[in-house]
């Protein structure tokens, strides 16, 4: 759980680091705009680069959380899929700017990749466990479990943040249909 100076550092961050990228972002300016001393800044993040992976780590957890309590009482692996595809468009579009962070810094350069990729396994490893139940249960047929748990984390992301950028009005029950019945569509039996 975030303290309320850390929730306002974590705000600023994401809006700076979103509006000048992370090669442009200063410490300073988060610093600024989050109306802390630079020093406080510096006393709970050695760096930019630890601020930046801290804040990706809480937005992956979030989205994990979110869907893991969004699918209470749901058997079925398509409706939980689709639950996962919903709670990922919708904290998306609740925070733009955190999801122009992960699809255009987080995975640009090298040394971000660890720590980003380690927070991002907890997500593609339910989405998985999610795939095997439906193949188990017979709903879906066999496939390769990892390559549609990332198929499905980038087009959620995409989408998302396509309609971010090009600055496009759609909601997120019409995304989310379009988004499952493109993808969950392609993964279930025909029923005879």
């Amino acid at each position: 759980m975030q303290d309320l100076r850390e929730q306002q550092i974590y705000q600023a961050a994401i809006q700076v680091f979103a509006e000048k990228g992370f090669e442009k972002t200063t410490m300073e300016g988060i610093a600024n705009q989050a109306s802390v001393a630079k020093g406080t800044l510096f006393y709970r993040y050695n760096n930019k680069e630890e601020l930046f992976v801290q804040i990706v780590h809480y937005a992956l957890e979030r989205v994990f959380e979110t869907s893991q309590l969004a699918m209470t009482g749901i058997t079925r692996a398509s409706d939980k899929l689709a639950t996962i595809l919903s709670v990922q468009i919708q904290l998306a579009s609740q925070n733009p700017n955190m999801a122009k962070l992960i699809f255009r810094e987080a995975w640009g350069i090298i040394e971000r990749h660890p720590p980003l990729r380690e927070s991002l396994e907890t997500y593609l490893h339910y989405v998985e466990s999610v795939a095997m139940e439906g193949m188990e249960s017979g709903e879906f047929r066999q496939m390769d479990t990892r390559q549609l748990a990332m198929s499905m984390f980038w087009l959620v992301a995409s989408a998302s943040f396509s309609l971010i950028y090009e600055n496009k009005s759609k909601d997120h029950e019409s995304l989310r249909n379009e988004l499952t019945s493109q993808f969950l569509h392609g993964i279930q039996r025909e029923r005879v």
